[in-house]
């Protein structure tokens, strides 16, 4: 038995839960940002070398290529949702704010690049673009955010 009284105040000093935390680490937010936009780019490079063997998208050019074009976006975009979703399971606080860090890093990241193809101004804006990607987004918080309560 010890002789402590158990009523008594601890020696040690007590971890306040309700202290505030570390900010959050926001080079991993932009380290995310740049792997969600580096591997939906890879998945639609890889798509485009896809199409030397067009017939396997359709009857007709015109066919394969709208074909193609759908496939790479569906396969990105479940793909990213994944790395979203891996990502929120590993970020302890803020989960919405860090996860849109992590989108609007993926999508400053992408101005350059589309720039550079294009080669216009009036295409770095591309409203169904950001709308789909920002559904993947809000789509992979809220099946974490709903996993979360559901357990």
């Amino acid at each position: 038995m010890t002789t402590e009284d158990p009523y008594s105040a601890p020696l040690a000093a007590v971890e306040d839960r309700a202290a505030p935390q570390r900010s959050p680490r926001w080079w991993r937010v932009i380290a995310w940002g740049v792997l969600v936009f580096v591997v939906g780019s890879a998945i639609h490079f890889i798509g485009g070398l896809t199409m030397g063997n067009w017939e396997i998208y359709g009857d007709t050019i015109e066919e394969a290529i709208v074909n193609a074009r759908w496939t790479r976006r569906i396969v990105a975009s479940a793909v990213v949702f994944v790395l979203y979703l891996v990502f929120l399971h590993g970020t302890p606080r803020r989960h919405f704010l860090q996860l849109m860090g992590v989108f609007v890093v993926a999508q400053v990241v992408d101005l350059p690049l589309t720039f550079a193809m294009t080669g216009s101004l009036e295409a770095l804006v591309s409203f169904s673009t950001l709308g789909r990607n920002l559904l993947v987004c809000l789509l992979a918080y809220a099946v974490w955010y709903l996993n979360g309560r559901i357990k």
